[in-house]
């Protein structure tokens, strides 16, 4: 029972000091990297829909790797450290009772958060939605118009979950 402690906090303990949107774009971030994987081996795209579709993975991976290499990834990582020395010394300063302003300051980190998680599970569900009916045999599922129509909603909402998830701040209090 020890041992199943002991490798829980050996597997999650590099990701405590990681805000939850960068959390967020890097399980979209696995996912993509995934299916990117089982395309190379599993071959080439069958139908118009299937490469629409490998377009929007491999412009998703290309902008959430640029994101964690930019200036805005360690920027975030940096300022959330300040933040941390911040709070400390303000801590040690301030006496136990909470204002009105700290009463705010959660709610809107809890609006905060709510928001990117609602964001990411949206986008996955697109997500995982796109590349099972990309994966599937589409010539039978495609004789309607209507799934294309669908799928282009699909992949419009991970863009724009993907694009929200860059954009969004971190949350320095992770």
């Amino acid at each position: 029972m020890k041992g199943k402690g002991i490798l829980r906090k050996w597997l999650t303990q590099p990701f405590t000091g990681i805000p939850l949107v960068d959390k967020c774009l890097l399980a979209f971030f696995l996912v993509l990297l995934l299916q990117s994987a089982y395309s190379l081996f599993a071959g080439s795209a069958v139908s118009a829909e299937a490469e629409h579709i490998d377009i929007i993975v491999r412009t998703s991976m290309a902008a959430i790797f640029g994101y964690f290499l930019s200036a805005n990834f360690i920027r975030s990582s940096d300022s959330r450290e300040t933040e941390e020395n911040r709070k400390e010394t303000d801590l040690s300063v301030q006496s136990m009772g909470e204002t009105e302003e700290d009463f705010s300051e959660k709610d809107t980190d809890s609006s905060t958060k709510m928001q990117v998680l609602i964001a990411s599970a949206i986008g996955l569900f697109c997500l995982l939605v796109l590349l099972i009916y990309r994966n599937a045999d589409v010539s039978v599922s495609a004789s309607g118009g209507g799934t294309s129509a669908v799928a282009a909603q699909l992949r419009d909402f991970v863009s724009g979950c993907v694009g929200f998830l860059i954009g969004s701040p971190a949350d320095k209090k992770q």
